[in-house]
């Protein structure tokens, strides 16, 4: 019997980010098929309040949640000075961890490290001094090469643990990202119409989902948007923002311009199926599930040229340079220019199928058949 304890700490977040999604997608299909000669552990450490917000899983005799009450600054400091303080959380013997995302990471057993990419190092100056200080302190690119394996969400952040940190390739696995079954159809559900109807969308619109900090372009977006505004003979359909908002933009920029703030996961299919298109042109992505997410729903997508999400399709993704504002601004003028017809929008589905939760899960279980 082999024990495997995952660090579930991204699923605590009040607000999940990617790294949270993709962790629950994963956990919720490896989970209820443990395999009998293998157990989990899921870590969990924070506030009370913090822990009352675990999803709840399936009962299953192979998988067992441990809960600490310890703030997790405290785990962090904790980790900082002991080169084996997560073990000591684990009040019973296991053989390996997974860490789904680079934290402090202090422990003497193996580990499999997941990447989703390496903007921190390529652009810190998008992220607020307190990140920069936590990943000085986390040196994530010495977990990755002290990892028995590294997790890659797509082939350039394989590309990048190889010849960035010097990770060696042998060690280094690419595992894509899936989409959920919500997103998986371009036709209109029962439940889209009322979902848009909360937000007074029931009508055209363009629609950005991402949380609102440096690294996703935001500002860029905007003026991108206003860009397209000043070139087009027809008015445009307003922009939607949906995600957490982190920063105050300029007035000018925010001409027809709506923000929703925080959308549950429930209604993000509906808002994707509505669109007219979806724009996420940010500077840096390991993966960029949202442009999947959109392909899938049969929308077509404006992003940024010569980052992974601009390889998630042949067909209904328009690049654009992230540092342009004129020429995102074109890719959003040629995106509404392209025909939407049930053939169109199902092509763009069609070219998603390869990218499942399922395979993902797969791909999953068959590392930590080879880690412990």
């Amino acid at each position: 019997m082999s024990r495997i304890a995952i660090d579930i700490r991204p699923l605590l977040d009040r607000h999940m980010t990617g790294v949270g999604f993709a962790l629950l997608e994963a956990l919720s299909l490896l989970l209820p098929h443990a395999s009998p000669t293998r157990e989990y552990l899921l870590f969990a450490s924070g506030t009370e309040e913090a822990l009352e917000r675990i999803p709840h899983f399936p009962a299953h005799p192979h998988v067992r949640i441990i809960k600490k009450y310890v703030p997790n600054k405290i785990v962090t400091l904790l980790s900082l000075f002991s080169p084996h303080a997560l073990d000591s959380f684990i009040d019973e013997p296991f053989d390996a961890w997974w860490f789904p995302n680079w934290t402090v990471i202090s422990t003497k057993k193996p580990f499999a490290l997941t990447v989703h990419d390496l903007s921190f190092h390529h652009t810190p100056h998008y992220y607020s001094f307190v990140d920069r200080l936590l990943v000085a302190l986390a040196r994530p690119h010495l977990s990755a090469q002290r990892a028995r394996m590294c997790i890659a969400v797509s082939s350039q952040t394989a590309t990048d643990l190889s010849e960035t940190w010097n990770v060696p390739r042998a060690r280094i696995h690419t595992v894509p990202l899936g989409v959920h079954h919500a997103f998986f159809s371009v036709r209109e559900q029962p439940s889209d119409r009322s979902y848009r109807a909360s937000y007074d969308l029931n009508r055209p619109y363009l629609f950005s989902l991402a949380t609102h900090e440096p690294r996703k372009n935001i500002l860029g977006l905007l003026e991108g948007y206003q860009c397209a505004r000043a070139q087009s003979s027809q008015p445009l359909p307003p922009l939607v923002l949906a995600g957490k908002s982190r920063v105050s933009f300029p007035h000018h920029l925010l001409s027809d311009v709506h923000f929703l703030g925080y959308i549950p996961h429930k209604h993000r299919a509906a808002l994707y199926r509505g669109a007219s298109a979806v724009l996420f042109p940010s500077f840096n992505e390991g993966f960029g599930l949202p442009v999947l997410e959109a392909l899938a729903c049969g929308t077509p997508v404006v992003t940024s040229a010569a980052t992974p999400p601009s390889t998630l399709g042949s067909l209904g993704i328009f690049p654009a340079d992230p540092y342009n504002a004129i020429d995102i601004g074109n890719a959003i003028l040629d995106c509404l220019a392209e025909p939407r017809t049930p053939e169109y929008r199902q092509a763009l589905h069609d070219q998603t199928r390869a990218y499942s939760w399922e395979a993902h899960a797969t791909a999953l279980e068959r590392l930590f058949q080879r880690l412990c």
